[in-house]
């Protein structure tokens, strides 16, 4: 049975992760002090640096936060019943509106590769990426050889980000001279989505 005290622990852990993700994404990482983090969690700072080292820790927490929402929520839209390419692909289509979110673009799009620095900041992506991709992969692997060229100009079309692009490895490999990603813009041409320059 888990104790009270460690129900706490995780609960005064989890107020200052979304107390954080919600000032990142407000004022950035820069205008945010640790402070306001506790302030708005409802706890002291002393708590905030029994869970967290520092500021940076802390970023780093909410970046997974944001991140493991973003697969929580595609993995109950393409894991299911009914067909695979339709899941797969309201998926993908769902992750390009989620590129659109203010914590999403602002946490992991703009502050991760700076505070994080590129090289952790690739790391943490690609470690979610692969989990995205998998999860399209899993849904597509099981449809039959001519499905998957029949339908290779809608994946053009929405599966070409700036994850995917760097996982077409992913992809069974007798399908993979089959299914090319698209070209650098084909994300720029999907409906409804805005690029982040």
């Amino acid at each position: 049975m888990r104790s009270r005290r460690l129900e706490y622990s995780e609960s005064t852990r989890h107020a200052l992760v979304d107390s954080a993700v919600d000032l990142f994404t407000k004022r950035g990482y820069a205008a945010t002090s640790l402070d306001e983090v506790a302030k708005r969690a409802r706890v002291t700072k002393g708590a905030l640096y029994h869970h967290f080292s520092g500021k940076q820790a802390l970023f780093e927490a909410a970046f997974d936060a944001v991140e493991s929402r973003v697969m929580t929520r595609l993995a109950e839209i393409v894991v299911g019943p009914g067909d695979p390419w339709e899941r797969a692909m309201n998926g993908i289509q769902q992750y390009i509106k989620i590129c659109l979110d203010p914590a999403y673009q602002r946490i992991v799009v703009h502050e991760a590769p700076v505070v994080m620095g590129w090289e952790r900041w690739r790391e943490a992506e690609d470690h979610f990426s692969e989990q995205l991709i998998r999860l399209v992969v899993r849904r597509i692997d099981g449809m039959d050889h001519e499905s998957v060229i029949r339908r290779h100009d809608i994946l053009d079309q929405h599966c070409h980000g700036k994850r995917a692009m760097r996982h077409t490895h992913s992809l069974p490999a007798q399908y993979r001279p089959l299914v090319p990603f698209g070209s650098p813009n084909a994300l720029d041409r999907a409906p409804g989505f805005v690029p982040v320059r």
